[in-house]
C-alpha cells in the first residue's frame, strides 16, 4: 500500500561549526538562481542595515525568487514569498565567529513560503 507523505512545512537548521569553517555551512546565494542573486543580496542587506540602525525595515517580502531545485523532476523552485522572521545578534559563542572585529555576528531567520517546482 502506497501512502503520500506531503510536506506542508519544513524547518532546516544546520550544524554549528566550532571554528569558522565556511566549508561546513551552505551559502544561500549558491541556492538562488544567478539572475536573482543580486536582488536577494540587496534585499537582505536592506534588512541588515535597518537592523543595525535600530529601525524597522521598509522592504516588503521578496516575491518570485527562483532557486535551484533539489528535485530531479524539476530544474527550479519558485519561492512565492521570501521574508525575514527574526534577526538576532551574538558574539559567536554558539556558532563560531568568522572575524576578530568587535562587531557582533548577525543571524537572520528567513522564511521561504509557497514553493512551486518548475
Amino acid at each position: 500500500m502506497e501512502e503520500d507523505y506531503l510536506i506542508r512545512s519544513l524547518t532546516m537548521t544546520f550544524s554549528s561549526p566550532a571554528t569558522c569553517s565556511t566549508d561546513e555551512l551552505p551559502n544561500l546565494l549558491e541556492w538562488v538562481k544567478p539572475n536573482y542573486r543580486q536582488q536577494v543580496q540587496n534585499w537582505i542587506q536592506s534588512h541588515a542595515n535597518a537592523h543595525f540602525a535600530g529601525e524597522s525595515c521598509k522592504e516588503l517580502p521578496l516575491r518570485g525568487v527562483k532557486m535551484i531545485s533539489p528535485f530531479s523532476s524539476s530544474s527550479s523552485l519558485l519561492v512565492a514569498e521570501l521574508q525575514v522572521s527574526q534577526i538576532t545578534e551574538g558574539e559567536g559563542e554558539d556558532w563560531g565567529t568568522c572575524s576578530d572585529s568587535s562587531t557582533p555576528d548577525m543571524y537572520m531567520d528567513l522564511e521561504l513560503r509557497q514553493l512551486f517546482a518548475l
